[in-house]
């Protein structure tokens, strides 16, 4: 419009270059809610329920139920501790699980960035002994979910009966459209930290091996909820005094 009007001339134009403008991924992670997760488990729990052998196929029953035991075993791993699947778990091993004092504490050597101490959540020591009451690897040098994977993560297998069981219960994508994967139960452990947990921020992402910009970035709403809380809750009214001494609000 200046140079239209001749208010400057062509050399006095500023060049302005294109500007290309990152599109950030702004969806939510695709986390289970409580009652989701909770239909989940139920699930899962009457998959590993023990049956009658079948005359026909044993061996390929056990098979699949041994395999039905290890992903109910994984899944409540993954919820109860925030770690990475597959890059974190693929070499845990037994010696790598340390309880001490009532906590649980597993020394995470690989992962997206390197190694850490993960915090896990006490119920997680029940159901490891529990696995590993009916694992064939029960050595300290053992992988305790080693015939879940393969060499890049966990395998096809288990991804396919993952999604098997999350389409038969109509789990399989989230509110947003996106579809859910084994990640789903780190964030899934990370928004019920953040709802039910009363954890400080930075303490979660030390835990999970991630950083607060991260944590902020992609679960705000779930801080914004808590902020609001604090935002618009109120203090109790103190009672009055008379003579020192505080009087009975009802009688007083």
């Amino acid at each position: 419009e200046g140079k239209d009007n001749k208010w400057i001339s062509d050399f006095q134009m500023p060049v302005i270059k294109n500007i290309k403008i990152r599109k950030h991924d702004v969806a939510r992670r695709p986390a289970f809610t409580l009652q989701e997760y909770m239909i989940f488990v139920r699930k899962l729990r009457s998959w590993i329920v023990t049956v009658t052998t079948p005359e026909k196929d044993r061996w390929r029953w056990k098979t699949e139920l041994y395999d039905k035991r290890m992903l109910y075993y994984y899944v409540l791993f993954l919820v109860n501790t925030g770690i990475r699947t597959g890059s974190e778990t693929i070499g845990l091993e037994w010696r790598d699980i340390e309880y001490e004092d009532g906590h649980v504490f597993i020394n995470v050597l690989n992962g997206k960035r390197g190694g850490g101490t993960c915090i896990a959540m006490p119920i997680v020591k029940k159901s490891l002994e529990s696995w590993r009451e009916i694992s064939n690897h029960t050595k300290p040098e053992d992988k305790v979910f080693g015939e879940l994977h393969d060499q890049k993560g966990v395998s096809e297998k288990f991804k396919k009966l993952l999604t098997r069981m999350l389409t038969d219960l109509d789990l399989l994508f989230g509110r947003e459209g996106t579809k859910r994967t084994f990640y789903s139960f780190r964030h899934t452990y990370i928004s019920f930290r953040l709802q039910y947990g009363n954890v400080d921020i930075l303490n979660l992402a030390k835990n999970c091996r991630t950083s607060v910009a991260k944590i902020e970035s992609n679960y705000g709403h779930i801080i914004m909820r808590d902020v609001a809380r604090n935002l618009t809750s109120r203090k109790k009214a103190r009672p009055k005094r008379k003579n020192g001494n505080i009087s009975n609000l009802k009688n007083g």
